[in-house]
């Protein structure tokens, strides 16, 4: 397992990479965070993210996502915003102005709370994760993914309208749909229902009147063709120095990932009960998509505020004491030392030191801080020692 330690203890970025216990850890300080963010990577390389608010989740999932699908999110973006013959030239040029024909022109406010009641906070979160990444990698081009050197191109900004494009809605029937009209302008609508079975109502599929039917026979669907088609990368496309066989194939990757999903059927296959050892039924359902590498899927494991462990508090002596935390015990001396210490070296407190039971035998000081890793920790001393195990403080 992988762990990757965000925090905003500073702006300047500083890593570390070292083996520990099997674990490769990495912490960075990344600017655009409220607080510390902890993603932990598993065996299947999944990200499980865990951040105290909103915000910072999202943020921690743009900026992982981009970290490890750049080259992906730089071609997405421009298929988003018809900007593929930049780079791939001017056999792309219907691409990009069928993509712009096609491109969201409504309040953009409205259409990203349609998602989500705070879903315009959601995606800016997470458009600004992903540019953190961009403009960290870009302070150091020569790291960029091969795939970039190969066509010798650069990653740009994102904005929250790459994230709702629809170049790759699933969109299916429209083709058809078009020929149908065509039909029923030729033959009528009584005669095509004769021909075409039409499951499972009976629609009506007489033309419009506003429509000029010799219209439908002109190529008024080419430009959503051309926007929807997936992108493949040829030889001519890649740098003069990367023109041969072994570099071709890592863009085939991504040719093997573009492939029409649309060419693969649903209800792919099932097993009966009889077959299995558990007697139960499988079915495979709904896939749509081809299985490549890299996947077109991108999964990660989201704990929100409310679900992290460090959220979660006990109201004590009307504090908000973290009901997970790890508890150091120390001698009073040690412990008025200590808070010297943190105060000298501007360590934020949780839980500002303070005194319970004063003057009581139960006295003992007790202040709460958080590690780099998010972790609340509680130092604590008692007047007498010998009260550490008492069960009724109150009543000493």
């Amino acid at each position: 397992m992988r762990s990757l330690f965000i925090s905003v203890l500073s702006f300047l970025i500083i890593g570390c990479d070292s083996k520990q216990n099997g674990f490769l850890n990495e912490e960075k300080k990344i600017e655009g965070l409220q607080e510390s963010v902890e993603i932990l990577r598993d065996q299947w390389g999944i990200n499980h993210i865990y951040a105290n608010n909103q915000k910072d989740l999202f943020f921690a999932q743009g900026y992982a996502a981009a970290k490890d699908r750049l080259f992906q999110f730089e071609i997405w973006r421009r298929q988003a915003t018809g900007t593929v013959a930049e780079i791939l030239g001017p056999d792309e040029l219907a691409r990009d102005i069928g993509t712009r024909l096609f491109q969201f022109r409504g309040d953009l406010n409205t259409e990203l709370s349609h998602y989500h009641p705070e879903g315009k906070a959601i995606i800016e979160s997470y458009v600004a994760g992903v540019n953190s990444y961009i403009k960290e990698v870009l302070k150091t081009p020569e790291e960029l993914p091969l795939p970039f050197k190969i066509l010798a191109i650069q990653p740009k900004l994102w904005t929250p309208e790459v994230v709702i494009s629809r170049h790759q809605g699933l969109l299916g029937n429209i083709g058809q749909e078009l020929q149908i009209g065509r039909a029923v302008s030729l033959l009528g609508p009584k005669k095509v229902k004769e021909l075409l079975w039409f499951h499972p109502q009976e629609p009506g599929i007489n033309l419009d009147k506003k429509i000029d039917s010799k219209l439908l026979f002109e190529d008024i669907l080419a430009p959503y063709f051309a926007f929807r088609k997936p992108v493949h990368f040829k030889s001519e496309h890649l740098k003069k120095d990367y023109q041969k066989k072994d570099a071709m194939a890592i863009l085939d990757r991504y040719n093997d990932l573009s492939r029409d999903s649309l060419a693969l059927g649903s209800n792919n296959w099932v097993v009966s009960g009889s077959k299995t050892k558990d007697g139960n039924t499988y079915m495979a359902n709904d896939p749509h998509r081809t299985i490549a590498i890299p996947s077109l899927r991108y999964m990660a494991h989201l704990v929100a505020p409310e679900d992290h462990p460090s959220a979660a508090t006990n109201a004590v002596d009307g504090h908000a004491v973290p009901a997970s935390h790890f508890g150091v015990i120390m001698e009073w001396q040690q412990y008025e030392q200590a808070v010297e210490m943190m105060k000298a070296n501007g360590i934020e407190f949780v839980i500002e030191p303070y005194i319970r039971f004063a003057g009581r035998e139960g006295e003992q000081a007790t202040l709460f801080v958080r590690d780099p890793s998010n972790n609340h920790l509680e130092f604590k001393a008692f007047r007498n020692i010998e009260m550490l195990f008492a069960r009724d403080l109150e009543s000493y």
